[in-house]
């Protein structure tokens, strides 16, 4: 199988590339190499590898650009995925599309995981923009998989988003420090993209389409999240909960305060394979000592 992953050096993107390269002819995109809002180049890149699977992991994704810049959103998001769509569609691809967890509204009771099936009702233009890219790949093709992840994390930086990932950013954060205060009161699921990236194998080879929920097993709030880091990095930091300010930001971009995802297909299929977030975690932070 010939697959081509758009955005190959990005966080997931760099994952997936490395690992699926063992067992399928990889071929690795970025810019310049193909502009997705441009539906020119997606044909002139695309057309001479005549790839038997796209992997989209391209995507507009810092919250507060998004809000700044809808249109750029939009044409990243959904229209570049309509326009990959078409593409596949006409050329007997498959195509697999990254989604996220912001496409809910995070209204749900702790401890009742969304499922694939539930109502998507995004919040802010970055949720808003990529549920409107799966409304078009689901009206174009029969052949596509649509995997939706949350808090990504891994070993390779973020392309498009300032600073590094959470674990590299709160390390920092409490580097030396006896006390710090801390706010992460949002709920979810943080997930390793080197998870993912093996996760994507068995998928591929269930030949079962549709939209997939795919990240570590479990749940926490972002605070609970970086306790567990001080736990497994040998920190006697304390962590303190920040106080929630009374008179809060109307432009404040909204977020879900619970956006836990159900690996229901994957278990349904017999082929979750994806670790508890703990044990990731730990998996992570010995890759980073061992760089």
């Amino acid at each position: 199988m010939r697959v081509v992953v758009i955005g190959a050096n990005g966080q997931l993107g760099s994952d997936i590339c490395q690992i699926l390269k063992n067992k399928y002819d990889i071929i690795q995109l970025i810019q310049p190499d193909i502009e997705i809002t441009d539906k020119n180049s997606i044909k002139k890149t695309l057309d001479p590898y005549k790839g038997d699977l796209i992997i989209n992991t391209a995507a507009y994704h810092d919250l507060k650009k998004c809000e700044e810049n809808p249109q750029i959103a939009f044409a990243v998001n959904a229209i570049a995925s309509r326009d990959l769509a078409c593409w596949c569609l006409k050329n007997n691809s498959i195509l697999l599309h990254v989604s996220t967890d912001y496409v809910f509204d995070g209204k749900r009771q702790k401890g009742n995981p969304y499922i694939e099936t539930d109502i998507a009702e995004p919040l802010n233009t970055y949720g808003i923009s990529k549920l409107a890219g799966e409304h078009y790949i689901e009206s174009i093709l029969n052949k596509y998989i649509i995997i939706r992840v949350s808090g990504l994390y891994g070993i390779h930086p973020c392309i498009g988003k300032p600073g590094k990932n959470f674990v590299e950013m709160f390390i920092s954060l409490i580097d030396t420090k006896e006390t710090q205060e801390f706010g992460g009161q949002e709920w979810l699921t943080p997930t390793s993209t080197k998870n993912i990236a093996n996760q994507l194998i068995p998928l591929i080879e269930s030949n079962q389409y549709g939209i997939f929920h795919v990240t570590n097993e479990g749940e926490c709030s972002w605070f609970e999240f970086g306790e567990e880091i001080i736990r497994q990095i040998g920190s006697s930091t304390i962590l303190i909960h920040r106080k929630e300010e009374s008179q809060k930001d109307p432009l404040a971009i909204k977020r879900p305060k619970y956006s836990v995802l159900e690996n229901k297909r994957l278990k349904d299929l017999g082929i979750n394979i994806m670790p508890h977030w703990k044990d990731a975690l730990k998996e992570y932070l010995q890759i980073r000592k061992n760089k």
